[in-house]
């Protein structure tokens, strides 16, 4: 099975990509997949889209997108005198009475509009098994200390795509850490043929996390040949919660996120619903990771991800409870 569910019509879709056929040349073709380095790993090719999608010139292409997306203008809040830029309607905040949080303290709500895979077990050893692709905590978070806390856990992960409002909320209250970035490049989190396995040799792979390790001065342990939930550009927050213990929220960054914009104080109390972080054009994807019987996902996003879907969800809305 595969495709997207939504969760409240159970209706079942694909997703439209834009620029299709660029990927499908870029993960299944002999000479695309050499050409991906030139792309997917380009910092010049990012920031240009970055100053470009800050621009004011960049608002003519709103209306145009915002049609092709099929994305309601009605449910969003346009600032006075509109949007200033192309980043900032992507990163529009909606009408609050259209994304009401569940207040119960005990309910885990959903972060983001995003498409949503649960995962209410995981493997042995800390792994993550996601549509086909095996890759250890370890690795997702870049640090194995905090990795073996969440063996035995369970995980969440809302993909975001270009139609979706980029700005990201708290699930429940807590207390955020300080959000560690993690650097790498900005492959496509898209569930594209080609884009599910490792396209690198492992020789390779180690060789730019050496090389991005002594840049950083970060720890250089070993790690296996990485799919693009660990070798994109992430930030990684720990996160104290009363009712499900200290989670971590990675924020994944995607093909032509220019930044993940962190919007809170680290250290300071959050409530559920308050605004977490943004992503700044591009696709994204947001990885929360619970400690082991912490939470208990809601029975149809468990029966869904068994079958293989993805299942549209909104900001707000249940997902899970406390254990």
């Amino acid at each position: 099975m595969g495709g997207i569910i939504d969760r409240h019509t159970l209706d079942v879709t694909d997703e439209s990509i834009a620029l299709g056929p660029f990927f499908r040349f870029m993960m299944t073709n002999a000479l695309g997949r050499r050409l991906q380095p030139l792309v997917f790993e380009s910092r010049a090719l990012h920031r240009a889209v970055e100053r470009y999608a800050d621009s004011a010139h960049s608002r003519r292409l709103i209306a145009r997108f915002a049609a092709r997306a099929g994305i309601d203008m009605s449910e969003m809040i346009v600032p006075p005198g509109g949007f200033k830029s192309f980043n900032d309607f992507f990163t529009r905040r909606l009408k609050p009475e259209l994304r009401p949080f569940d207040r119960d303290p005990n309910v885990f709500a959903s972060p983001a509009d995003s498409k949503l895979q649960v995962f209410p077990s995981l493997h042995e050893g800390a792994r993550l098994d996601v549509k086909g692709v095996r890759f250890t905590l370890a690795e997702l978070l870049d640090d194995a200390e905090l990795a073996s806390a969440f063996e035995g856990g369970a995980a969440a992960i809302f993909r975001l795509y270009l139609a979706d409002c980029h700005r990201l909320y708290f699930p429940c209250d807590g207390v955020p850490g300080v959000p560690r970035l993690v650097p790498g490049a900005y492959y496509s989190v898209s569930p594209l043929p080609g884009n599910d396995i490792a396209l690198y040799s492992p020789q390779r792979c180690e060789s730019q996390r050496l090389s991005c390790a002594a840049k950083m001065g970060r720890p250089t342990e070993r790690r296996l040949n990485p799919t693009f939930f660990t070798r994109n550009q992430r930030t990684v927050t720990t996160f104290d919660s009363a009712r499900f213990g200290r989670l971590a929220l990675v924020d994944v960054g995607g093909f032509l996120i220019s930044s993940i914009e962190s919007v809170f104080n680290p250290g300071r109390t959050v409530k559920k619903g308050d605004e977490k972080s943004r992503f700044r054009f591009g696709g994204s994807t947001l990885v929360v990771l619970f400690p082991k019987n912490r939470i208990a996902f809601d029975d149809d996003l468990v029966r869904h991800a068994a079958a293989g879907y993805e299942v549209r969800v909104r900001i707000g809305e249940r997902v899970g409870v406390s254990n």
